[in-house]
């Protein structure tokens, strides 16, 4: 979900507000109600019991979100009774991104949640 303590403050270095980021321009409208509006498109707030399996990769070292928001998807998501289908990789040292996401190692346990799933 939205990294709400990014709001109204510099991100990174890559946008001067909340409002520029790739959330932002979707939503449009007031700052003011960002957040709230943002949760209509949010998967942490738009679960339910029929969600497809599910795979979250996340860096620790994440500028732009916080690797929390991914946990507390995963947990979520074991809550509703989705652990079997549900894998969670939090990727050391990882940005927002970063070449971590495309090295072998990676592809691999994309391709066998794939291989898995589909």
């Amino acid at each position: 979900h939205l990294a709400e303590e990014a709001a109204g403050r510099r991100i990174a270095n890559r946008w001067d507000s909340a409002l520029e980021t790739h959330d932002g321009a979707l939503l449009g409208g007031p700052r003011e109600t960002l957040l709230e509006r943002a949760k209509l498109y949010s998967p942490y707030w738009n679960l339910t019991d029929t969600i497809a399996p599910t795979i979250i990769l996340h860096g620790t070292a994440d500028p732009a979100v916080n690797h929390k928001h991914s946990e507390d998807l995963y947990d979520a998501l074991c809550e509703l009774g989705k652990e079997d289908q549900t894998e969670l990789y939090l990727i050391p040292g990882a940005g927002h991104g970063s070449p971590e996401f495309f090295q072998e190692e990676t592809k691999d346990v994309i391709l066998r949640f794939l291989n898995k799933w589909m």
